[in-house]
C-alpha cells in the first residue's frame, strides 16, 4: 500500500488531467459533514456571509474544537475568522479566500495532537474492529506510543502497550484534559507543547495583520502569508525545524 501510494503520488504530480480528475471524483464522493447542533449553529452563524467552502470547513472543525476543547475554545476560533472575513467584505471580496486558507491552517495549530488529543482520537476510532476486519477475529492490537515526557527522561523508542489497557489508559487521560496549559499539565512544559501553544497566538496575529486595511490589490500577497502555515508538520525535530522555517519566511515575507 505504501508503494501505491508513491506511485500515485508520482503520477499525480505528472499528469495534470489525471489528478483534476481524481480530484473530482474525491470531491463527488466526500462524506458530509454532520450535522450542526445549535451550539455549533450559533457559533457558526458568528462568521458572516461564509462561502459555500468555508461552511463547510466550519461545519466539520467547530464541532472537533469543542471536543478537543471546550465551547468557548471553539468560540475564539470562529471570532478570529469572523475579523477577517469583515475585513474581506469591507474589501469587496467575496468568495472568502484568506478566510478559507485562515479557517485551515488556525484549526490545525488549535487542535494540535497532545496527549489528551491523542487520547480522544483513538477513543473514538474503533481501530481493534478495523484490525479484526482485516486480520481476522484473534487479531491483537497494540498502540505505539512515544510521548515527548518519555523522551524528556532518556526513553528514546516508541513503548508498546496492548490495546485493553491503552484505552483504560487513554480514558483515565482524557478526564484530566481540564490541567491542559495549566502550570499542572504534567505532559505541558516540553519544548514542542510550548510552541504548540505560542503558534496559535503567532497565527492570530498574523492574521490580524493581514486582514486589517486589506485590498483587492494586496489579497493574493496576504493569502500566500497565511498559507505558510502548512509548513508546519511533523513531530518532534521535524516539526520543531519546520517551525522554524515557518517563522523565518513569515518575517521575510513580511518585511518585504
Amino acid at each position: 500500500m505504501n508503494q501505491q501510494a508513491f506511485s500515485l503520488g508520482r503520477r499525480l504530480a505528472a499528469d495534470p488531467q489525471f489528478a483534476h480528475e481524481v480530484s473530482e471524483a474525491s470531491a463527488a464522493s466526500a462524506p458530509e459533514p454532520p450535522v450542526p447542533t445549535r451550539t455549533v449553529r450559533d457559533l457558526i452563524d458568528r462568521v458572516p456571509e461564509p462561502s459555500n467552502e468555508l461552511e463547510l470547513v466550519l461545519r466539520w472543525r467547530v464541532p472537533e474544537l469543542i471536543a478537543w476543547g471546550d465551547e468557548s475554545y471553539a468560540k475564539r476560533y470562529v471570532d478570529t475568522l469572523a475579523a477577517v472575513r469583515r475585513s474581506e467584505l469591507a474589501a469587496e471580496i467575496e468568495d472568502a479566500p484568506l478566510t478559507n486558507v485562515a479557517a485551515r491552517h488556525l484549526f490545525k495549530l488549535m487542535a494540535y495532537k497532545d496527549e489528551y488529543e491523542v487520547a480522544r482520537l483513538a477513543l473514538n476510532a474503533d481501530m481493534e474492529a478495523q484490525a479484526k476486519a482485516r486480520f481476522g477475529p484473534n487479531a491483537k492490537l497494540s498502540y505505539q506510543l512515544h510521548p515527548p515526557t518519555l523522551k524528556r527522561v532518556g526513553v528514546d523508542k516508541k513503548i508498546s502497550i496492548p490495546s485493553s489497557a491503552a484505552r483504560k489508559t487513554f480514558a483515565s487521560l482524557l478526564k484530566t484534559k481540564r490541567l491542559r496549559g495549566t502550570k499542572f499539565d504534567p505532559f505541558g512544559r516540553t519544548e514542542e507543547r510550548q510552541i504548540e501553544r505560542e503558534l496559535i497566538g503567532e497565527y492570530e496575529e498574523l492574521l490580524t495583520q493581514l486582514h486589517s486595511g486589506l485590498t483587492q490589490d494586496g489579497l493574493q500577497r496576504a493569502v500566500e502569508i497565511a498559507d505558510l502555515a502548512d509548513w508546519i508538520r511533523g513531530y518532534d525535530e521535524i516539526k520543531l525545524a519546520n517551525v522554524e522555517r515557518y517563522r523565518e519566511q513569515v518575517a521575510a515575507r513580511l518585511g518585504a
